[in-house]
Parts: C-alpha cells; structure tokens; sequence
C-alpha cells in the first residue's frame, strides 16, 4: 500500500539561540515603548487636569439665584461650555457647547 502526501509540505521550525534572543529583545522593546506610552498618557492627562478651573465667583452667584430659575426638564443632562483661546490669529480661538443626555 502507497501512501503520497498531499498539499504542501509543511516545515518544521529550528529555532536557535539566536533567534530567540532576537525575540527576547523585540519583546522587550515592545513592552518597554508601551510602559513609556503609558507614561506619557498619564502624564498629559495630568497636565490638562491642572489646567481646568472652575469660576467660584461665578458659581456662588449663580446658587444664590438658584431659587429664582425654573425646574429642569431633564435632570440629569449636563451642559459644558468649553472655551479655548488659541495663538493662530484671528479666528484662533473657539467656544464649543456640549450636551450630555441624561441616558449616557
């Protein structure tokens, strides 16, 4: 009885000392440029945290009239002013009015 093989035939991988160092090293520059990215993630995130500041002036002016405005229709939605002033010249700048619905 023959027996043939079929399809292609498959190769089976030696993988010697030096490839596995290769790997070894790859491995670890990978994972070494995701801690640093991360880093860099967090970092940032903490720079523009710093930079947000609320108008406590603003706010206790407004809670004192707070009596005087009517009922919200949707409680939990949200409005956000977001202003930004940008050195680009003329028109740099820009004032953005974001709305979160109460579902999200």
């Amino acid at each position: 009885m023959r027996t043939e093989a079929r399809g292609p035939a498959v190769r089976t991988a030696v993988r010697g000392p030096a490839v596995r160092a290769v790997l070894r090293w790859t491995a670890i520059c990978v994972g070494l440029a995701l801690v640093l990215a991360a880093g860099a993630c967090v970092a940032s995130y903490r720079r523009f945290s710093a930079n947000i500041t609320t108008d406590r002036a603003a706010e206790r002016v407004l809670s004192a009239d707070a009596a005087l405005r009517p009922p919200a229709l949707v409680p939990r939605a949200r409005n956000v002013l977001v202003l930004a002033a940008g050195e680009a010249g003329p028109g740099g700048d820009a004032a953005v009015l974001l709305h979160v619905s109460a579902d999200r």
